[in-house]
């Protein structure tokens, strides 16, 4: 019993979760395939955090921010960059490949990773 009381806890807490994009659950778009995650320095103090840029192949009406929000809707920040990697996988999405491109706004390179649904 207690077995399936956590696993019920842990099912709904998972549900509850998801990578919503400028109001769009990717989770839930079967026509998105692929995912480019770019990481860009949102530290202040010395702390260094990252936000992440999600290019979905989709763009939006209105102002997109093309950034993951938490369930509160505010942006998530990361504190590294496999953090990120391992957020984006637990949501079945797997790392194809990773490069430095760049970013309208943001000197210098910043990491760009692609992934695809499984």
């Amino acid at each position: 019993m207690k077995h399936t009381l956590l696993f019920c806890l842990l099912f709904i807490c998972q549900s509850s979760f998801s990578q919503n994009v400028d109001g769009f659950d990717l989770d839930k778009m079967d026509n998105i395939k692929y995912i480019k995650v770019r990481l860009f320095d949102a530290g202040k103090f010395g702390k260094i955090l990252y936000r992440a840029s999600v290019d979905y192949g989709i763009i939006p009406e209105g102002k997109p921010t093309f950034q993951v929000k938490d369930s509160s809707g505010e942006f998530m920040l990361w504190k590294s960059d496999m953090e990120i990697v391992n957020y984006f996988a637990s949501f079945g999405w797997k790392l194809l490949y990773e490069k430095n491109g760049t970013m309208t706004g943001i000197p210098g390179p910043v990491p760009e990773f692609v992934f695809s649904k499984n």
